[in-house]
């Protein structure tokens, strides 16, 4: 593997500003306009926004810094280094191990890319169990579509085992429907250990698409470097105290870090949201605080992106003075926000992907399920793009934003 191009020794070559572990101790103190705890799918997106934007980003991540040239497919050194808890986090009853990533790019490092389409018997449970009435395969279809372009989602090309084809064979037997599954890669190998982090770059993870897109715009990440405790005084932030630490999350020392920004970005995972978040995903109690990801109470990775996307839109408007405006509730986006930071969801609150049952657009209930959907969708898209003016945001991206 030693001739294949790492993306990530090719940017430190280049003069990237990184410490943190091998690459150098911590500074006393640092200031930026954004800090960013974490490193996953919520917060490359949101830094490689910022720092497009022209902010000064400062990525905090406790976990190693690795790359292909460091994965070697051997299980001890990857559970050791890119999993919390060496890969043997739990459940509190011990029943289901949680394989949650913990280097650069988060989670996004060590799954396995799989990317299938919501199954019918779980649409139609939603549909009994929580109204939702137009999440039905046909509706949702076209944004599945979308989302499999955008993530370079396609069927895996590779014939499978023996054992999966016995699988498959059984299936068919018994009439259980069975396909090869769909992944988000670029000119995979099939070397078959995605959990060891990919040593051929083709998983399309923050490791080697936001990330390094940030660092080349001029974002700071402190690796090994643990977010210990936000400094809150009269109600407000006033700094983030970072510890650096070893491989085991032992300590280094008993130095501190201190990060003064005027916004924080929390994004490391998931959590009850509607009690913090407010529409523009800040924190209620200290606005300075943006989430974004999986941490917002989202599911899917598109949705962690996208909140990764409006954390970063709304801090660079606020720190210039302008006011965020959250999407219009009858857009997806806004649909999902109202859902994630609604108070009556904080109680039984169930993480959440887009889809139509969060709309509540004033739709024709005669119509029929697909032209009702059309309707909305031709809403939704006039309201996004009299919303995407309004805050002249295809001034600020016409290449993301036309």
């Amino acid at each position: 593997m030693s001739n294949i191009p790492d993306p990530i020794l090719q940017g430190l070559q280049r003069g990237w500003k990184v410490l943190g572990g091998k690459h150098g101790a911590l500074p006393e103190r640092v200031s930026c306009d954004v800090a960013i705890i974490g490193s996953g799918a919520g917060a490359g997106i949101t830094a490689e926004l910022l720092t497009k934007a022209g902010l000064n980003v400062v990525i905090v991540e406790e976990g190693p810094l690795k790359s292909s040239t460091d994965f070697k497919q051997l299980e001890p050194e990857a559970y050791a280094s890119l999993y919390q808890e060496n890969a043997g986090r739990k459940t509190k009853d011990k029943g289901i191990t949680i394989l949650q990533g913990r280097s650069v790019g988060g989670t996004t490092t060590v799954n396995w890319t799989s990317s299938f389409r919501t199954p019918e018997p779980t649409l139609r449970y939603w549909e009994q169990h929580f109204g939702l009435d137009d999440f039905g395969r046909e509706a949702l279809a076209p944004y599945f579509e979308q989302a499999e372009r955008r993530l370079n989602i396609s069927p895996w090309l590779m014939p499978p085992n023996e054992n999966n084809e016995l699988l498959r064979r059984g299936a068919d037997k018994l009439g259980i429907p069975s396909a090869t599954i769909s992944r988000n890669v670029k000119g995979c190998w099939n070397l078959g250990s995605c959990g060891l982090g990919c040593p051929t770059n083709a998983k399309q993870s923050m490791l080697v698409t936001s990330i390094p897109a940030a660092l080349n715009a001029g974002a700071r990440l402190f690796y090994q470097t643990r977010a210990h405790k936000l400094d809150i005084q009269n109600g407000q932030v006033k700094g983030l105290l970072c510890v650096p630490i070893r491989l085991n999350g032992d300590k280094v020392s008993d130095q501190t870090m201190r990060v003064v920004a005027k916004h924080y970005v929390v994004a490391g995972g998931a959590i009850n949201s509607p009690a913090l978040l407010s529409p523009t995903l800040q924190l209620k109690n200290h606005e300075n605080i943006f989430f974004a990801g999986q941490i917002t109470g989202v599911e899917g990775y598109m949705e962690s992106a996208a909140m990764g996307l409006l954390a970063g839109l709304n801090a660079a408007f606020i720190i210039e003075g302008k006011k965020a405006e959250p999407p219009p509730v009858n857009t997806a986006l806004g649909a999902l926000i109202q859902y994630i930071t609604s108070p009556e969801h904080a109680v039984q609150f169930q993480p959440m992907n887009i889809n139509f049952g969060l709309f509540n657009a004033p739709v024709e209930k005669k119509l029929r399920k697909k032209e009702r959907n059309a309707l909305i969708v031709h809403q939704a898209l006039q309201s996004l793009n009299a919303w995407i003016s309004s805050q002249k945001l295809n001034e600020l991206r016409p290449d993301i934003f036309c």
